[in-house]
């Protein structure tokens, strides 16, 4: 089964069943969780959520064997909710997707890190790979937790902290604060000086080496 916005952007895919008789799948009025970069020394939460769904028409698609049948589905507001109004409601799935957004191009850069670092293990000897895998690792180790802590003594990085604030936001029922908002900011900021680090990193290096 296929869940589709009104701009026929696929959301979900739920998987069905072989078993004979009536069958019933559940949608939890969400879209895809984002995908999560390996490398952390912890469980990242961000994989297993994403926001609710806007009011709205959604399409359904069932598919069995060469077959498609095709519904609707009308998701309204609750309006029962003195605590979420419409546009209260809208602005926290904008800025749950902006968090989206943001933990997909930290787990983008981190994905790209490690293909370089295993690349640089076939050539331990040369100075210049040491070199780049030693700031490679480094920077790592700003985008993400990188060393084993204790249970007393959680390691945040900035993908830790995305991550948190985005499961917030995912399962937020009130309107968020200004701090929360601020939050974001402050992280986006964060990860372009990042970002712009690996990336100057990458232009000293890289077109001396054959990668």
């Amino acid at each position: 089964m296929e869940i589709y916005d009104a701009k026929n952007t696929l959301l979900q895919t739920i998987p069905g069943s072989k078993r004979k008789g009536i069958n019933k799948v559940y949608w939890n009025l969400r879209g895809t969780p984002p995908k999560v970069a390996s490398g952390s020394t912890k469980m990242d939460g961000a994989g297993f959520t994403a926001p609710m769904v806007l009011p709205g028409t959604y399409t359904v698609k069932l598919k069995v064997k060469d077959k498609e049948y095709t519904s609707k589905i009308n998701c309204i507001h609750d309006a029962e909710n003195k605590d979420l109004s419409i546009v209260d409601r809208a602005l926290v799935f904008e800025r749950a997707m902006v968090l989206q957004s943001l933990y997909n191009n930290v787990n983008t850069d981190v994905d790209s890190i490690q293909t370089i670092l295993t690349k640089l293990k076939a050539d331990s000897n040369n100075k210049t790979h040491k070199q780049l895998k030693t700031e490679l690792e480094k920077i790592r180790s700003e985008y993400m937790a990188t060393k084993q802590t204790s249970m007393f003594a959680d390691e945040k990085e900035l993908r830790e902290k995305i991550s948190e604030l985005y499961g917030t936001f995912c399962g937020m029922e009130a309107k968020p604060n200004k701090t929360q908002l601020q939050a974001i900011e402050a992280l986006d900021k964060k990860y372009l000086e990042v970002h712009d680090k690996l990336q100057k990193t990458l232009d000293k290096f890289l077109p001396k080496m054959n990668l």
